[in-house]
């Protein structure tokens, strides 16, 4: 059984949401609303997702929408064998949008689908899953961003990307033209879940505030899953709350006999 929960705001600063969330088939809707949303529910399998839109005022907030609305019909295992192909054909979406409106708009992606005891993580730009196992959290999948190239070349050690101009560069998002850049998303997976598997999908209005030991002090508490979603919510306004902060949690637990 996967239960999850999710929590999407416009932070301290910005006038308006541009991230979004996917879970058991639901979004959220009112992209305009400056409300925190939040979401819940449980479900033998599903498809997650978050994605912070860019591209200015309401077209960030509807590329992001695009995205997730676009997903919301499609299975966990259509998606585990379909998944880049899905997130080239919302790319062609987003294009087809921008060429319309003589604008640049786009979003990252950070999914994760889980069904029959596997499970697997795509991501494009910045926004990030995290699996907490066994007490240790990790990324899954990587950063697409200017400042990770230059880590993976080896011209700057983690801790200067962190301070990196580069650092919220993409080179990877939705809403890209193919004849610039095929889109590659990072794809994890599959692998088996175990008991209490804990993944945290989440855009940088949270990494970007927070440490992975913050992350990860916060996802080892006792509380109840909401508790530590609200927890990573209000961790993420305490430090100032300048981007947009979603986060959605999603915990594995087996059935009897698995």
């Amino acid at each position: 059984m996967l239960i999850w929960e999710g929590r999407c705001g416009r932070g301290a600063v910005r006038r308006e949401n541009q991230d979004n969330l996917l879970a058991g088939g639901r979004w959220r809707e009112d992209a305009a609303s400056p409300a925190l949303f939040s979401l819940s529910g449980a479900a033998p399998q599903g498809l997650f997702a978050v994605c912070d839109g860019m591209g200015g005022e309401q077209f960030g907030a509807q590329a992001a929408l695009e995205a997730v609305r676009a997903l919301a019909p499609v299975g966990p295992e259509d998606f585990s064998r379909s998944g880049t192909a899905l997130l080239r054909g919302i790319n062609d979406t987003l294009c087809r949008l921008m060429r319309a409106r003589a604008a640049r708009i786009g979003s990252t992606f950070a999914g994760l689908w889980a069904c029959g005891g596997r499970a697997g993580a795509l991501n494009l730009g910045d926004s990030r899953v995290y699996l907490l196992r066994g007490g240790q959290l990790r990324q899954l999948g990587r950063d697409h961003t200017q400042a990770r190239q230059l880590v993976e070349m080896g011209l700057l050690s983690p801790a200067q990307a962190a301070a990196h101009p580069g650092r919220s560069r993409l080179t990877q998002h939705l809403g890209i033209f193919p004849e610039e850049l095929l889109i590659e998303p990072e794809d994890t997976g599959p692998f088996p879940l175990e008991e209490r598997d804990l993944f945290l999908l989440c855009s940088d209005g949270l990494t970007g505030p927070l440490e992975d030991a913050a992350l990860a002090g916060i996802l080892l508490r006792g509380d109840s899953l909401g508790a530590r979603a609200d927890a990573l919510y209000q961790a993420a306004m305490a430090q100032g709350g300048r981007d947009n902060i979603t986060a959605l949690l999603v915990e594995y637990r087996a059935a009897p006999g698995e």
